[in-house]
C-alpha cells in the first residue's frame, strides 16, 4: 500500500481527521515533521483540509534560528499558514524544577493549544511513528509503569492527534528519499544524556537484533494494555459510583470492600480515590499505592501522606483527604517537669493545677477535675507532658499504654506531646482534658480535689 494511503487509512480508522477542518501541524523542521507536513498537504483535498505549521524555538540551540525560517519556507511551499515562537525552555525548567525535556514539552502543548484557539483548529497533528512508539512503550516498562504508561502514545488524545503511528522510522526515511524532501538535523537527538535517545541509539538496535520486528511487537503490546487499560478504567468507574461515599469534599470506601478487591482493580481505586481528591492521579505512586491497600488491617486513625493528599483509617472505613492543615505549633518544653507534692497552686508553662482538700458534703465535679485518692495527696507527683512508655488504668480494672489510649481517642499525632499529665513514674493518673474513664477515686476521706485551668490560677 503506498504510504498516503496507509496514513489515509489509518487516518479514518481512528476518526483523526475531520472534514473542511483547520489542522494545526507541529513542525521541526526534522524528517518527521516534513513527512507529515508533505503527508497531510497530498491528502489535503480527501478532507479539505486547512493547514498551518506551528514551529516552536525552545531558545536551547543556535541552529533553531535557521530551522524556524526553513520551516516557514516549507509552510509557504506547501501552501500552510506558519506561526512560530520562542520559549526560554531553561529558565522554565529551572522555574518548574523539570528537566528541559519535560520543559520543552509543556511549552510546545502550551502553544499548540493558543493556536487551537488563535486558527479555530480542530485538531493538533503530531510526528511521533511506530519507533516512537516503542521507545515510550520500553521507557515506562523501564520505569515500572502499569498499562496506562505501556498502552503508550493513543492515535487520538483530545485534541492532539498522530497520524504517523503507523509508519517505521525506516518507512518515513524511505518517504523523505524517494521525494527528495529537505530536512533539518537537530543534533540533540544524538545526546545520550536523554534517557530516550539511549533507549533508541543503544537498547533498540539490541533488541532488534533479537527480533528485527521488535518495533511492531511492543506496537502491538501498547495497542493490547491500551484496550484493556480501558477496560480495566471503565470497571474502576463503576466501583467508584458503587462503593465511594463523598461528604464535604472527602471520600470514604470501606475496608473490607477494598479488602476484597482483585489488586488489579484495588490498586486502580485508590489512584481513581487520590485522583478525586487532588485533581489528578499524578505522583500516586506505586509504593503509595501499597501503602494504602495495607491501611484496612492497619488501627484507627493510622494516616499515610503526600503533599496534597492524606489516607487514613476512620473506624471501618479508609478516608481519602486533601492536606492536613497543621496550626503552628507552640513552643512545648516537653521535657518541663513540676513535683506535686500535697495541696496548693502549681504552673506547668500555662497551664496550673490547683490541690485543694475535699469540700464538706457531696462534691460535684466540674470540667478537667478528679478526685485524688489519700494515697497520693502527700506522695510527689509528676506534672509534665508524654515522654512514651506510659500507662493509663482504667476503671474496668485493665490497663493499656497512653499511646493506645490515644488512637482509641482520635487524637491528632502532632498534639499528643502538647497534652498535660498528671503522673505517678509511668502510671498516668489524670489526662488534661480526657480522663472520664481513668480508674480515679471518688470522694472519701483524705482525698483531694484537683482542678486543672489554663492561663489563670485556681483558688
Amino acid at each position: 500500500m503506498e504510504t498516503a494511503e496507509k496514513v489515509a487509512s489509518f487516518c479514518e480508522r481512528n476518526d483523526l481527521l475531520q472534514a473542511g477542518q483547520t489542522l494545526i501541524i507541529a513542525c521541526s523542521g526534522g524528517p518527521d515533521s516534513m513527512t507529515l507536513l508533505h503527508l497531510m498537504a497530498t491528502l489535503r483535498q480527501r478532507w479539505n483540509l486547512t493547514l498551518v505549521a506551528a514551529y516552536v524555538h525552545h531558545g536551547l540551540r543556535a541552529a533553531a534560528d535557521k530551522e524556524l525560517v526553513f520551516v516557514e519556507a516549507q509552510a509557504k511551499k506547501f501552501g500552510a499558514r506558519f506561526c512560530s515562537t520562542r520559549v526560554d525552555v531553561a529558565a522554565l525548567a529551572k522555574e518548574r524544577g523539570v528537566s528541559t525535556e519535560a520543559a520543552g514539552r509543556v511549552a510546545r502543548y502550551a502553544f499548540f493549544a493558543d493556536c487551537l484557539q488563535r486558527f479555530g483548529a480542530g485538531a493538533v497533528a503530531v510526528g511521533h511513528h511506530a519507533d516512537d512508539q516503542a521507545e515510550t512503550v520500553l521507557l515506562h516498562l523501564l520505569r515500572g509503569g502499569g498499562t496506562g504508561g505501556v498502552a503508550g502514545m493513543r492515535p487520538k488524545n483530545g485534541s492532539v492527534i498522530r497520524p504517523l503511528l503507523c509508519l517505521t522510522r525506516d518507512e518515513i526515511r524511505t518517504y523523505i528519499r524517494d521525494r527528495g524532501l529537505p530536512y533539518c538535523i537537530d543534533e540533540s537527538n544524538e545526546d545520550r544524556r536523554y534517557t530516550r535517545n539511549r533507549i533508541r541509539l543503544d537498547l533498540l538496535p539490541l533488541l532488534k537484533a533479537c527480533n528485527p520486528s521488535v518495533a511492531a511487537g511492543l506496537n502491538r503490546f501498547a495497542e493490547i494494555s491500551r484496550a484493556e487499560d480501558e477496560y480495566l478504567a471503565g470497571e474502576t468507574e463503576d466501583l467508584f459510583a458503587r462503593l465511594v461515599r463523598r461528604e464535604n469534599g472527602e471520600y470514604y470506601v470501606r475496608r473490607e470492600a477494598l479488602q476484597r478487591l482483585h489488586p488489579a482493580l484495588g490498586r486502580r481505586l485508590i489512584r481513581r480515590l487520590g485522583a478525586a481528591v487532588k485533581g489528578s492521579g499524578e505522583d500516586i505512586s506505586f509504593d503509595f499505592v501499597e501503602r494504602v491497600r495495607d491501611l484496612w488491617a492497619k488501627e484507627n486513625g493510622k494516616e499515610i501522606r503526600l503533599k496534597t493528599l492524606t489516607v487514613s483509617v476512620a473506624d471501618d472505613e479508609i478516608r481519602f483527604a486533601g492536606p492536613v492543615k497543621r496550626k503552628k505549633k507552640k513552643a512545648v518544653p516537653t521535657s518541663a517537669e513540676v513535683i506535686v507534692q500535697g495541696t496548693g497552686e502549681y504552673a506547668l508553662g500555662s497551664l496550673n493545677l490547683c490541690v485543694r482538700p475535699v469540700p464538706d458534703g457531696n462534691y460535684a465535679l466540674q470540667k478537667n477535675e478528679f478526685f485524688l485518692a489519700p494515697e497520693y495527696v502527700n506522695k510527689p507527683l509528676s506534672l509534665r507532658y508524654r515522654r512514651g512508655g506510659e500507662r493509663i488504668y482504667l476503671k474496668n480494672g485493665h490497663h493499656k499504654s497512653l499511646k493506645k489510649y490515644f488512637n482509641e481517642k482520635k487524637v491528632p499525632a502532632a498534639h499528643r506531646g502538647e497534652i498535660p499529665l498528671l503522673c505517678d513514674g509511668d502510671a498516668v493518673l489524670f489526662v488534661f482534658g480526657r480522663s472520664a474513664d481513668i480508674d480515679l477515686a471518688g470522694c472519701s476521706a483524705g482525698a483531694a480535689v484537683c482542678t486543672f485551668r489554663e492561663g489563670h490560677t485556681n483558688a
